[in-house]
């Protein structure tokens, strides 16, 4: 634990060096720029001359490995052992994160922390005042509703 009171561990510390080496990755590195260009269209990478498919299936590998040592961090920091339910739809989450984050890892971090902000402060409202967890899901649900008709309405290419 790194904050004794709270759960804070050092999977978090983990999770800040995994994003300064993705930032460094996709930003820094020609792969980098050929798995953006890849998932920005598909069709043009392919008359350029970048591998699509083998651009893909690095950017799925990292992306698991990544999920994957988040897993691994939380149960080595957190709980010591595997526990049923131990993934109360963090995929989900993920999406409203990156969404959120513009998938830069800095905003991501930064989002990430917003969230988890916003789901730790409605336990604690349930708990002193009788509020419903579920107003956490609603608030992101608006979230990404506002997101996603701010890109179809305004045509904002940054989401």
């Amino acid at each position: 634990m790194l904050l004794l009171p709270t759960r804070l561990h050092a999977g978090f510390l983990l999770a800040l060096i995994c994003a300064i080496l993705v930032y460094l990755l996709m930003f820094r590195t020609s792969t980098g720029f050929c798995m953006r260009a890849v998932g920005l269209n598909k069709r043009a990478s392919v008359c350029s001359g970048i591998s699509v498919r083998s651009h893909m299936v690095f950017s799925a590998l990292l992306s698991g490995g990544l999920a994957g040592l988040a897993g691994v961090s939380e149960i080595a920091g957190l709980h010591h052992r595997l526990i049923e339910g131990i993934s109360p739809s963090y995929g989900y989450l993920a999406i409203v994160v990156s969404l959120l984050g513009k998938n830069h890892p800095f905003w991501i971090i930064l989002s990430s922390l917003g969230i988890a902000a916003l789901q730790v402060g409605s336990m604690a409202m349930q708990r002193s005042s009788g509020v419903p967890t579920s107003i956490a899901s609603i608030i992101m649900g608006l979230l990404v509703i506002m997101i996603l008709a701010r890109k179809q309405f305004f045509g904002c290419k940054d989401v």
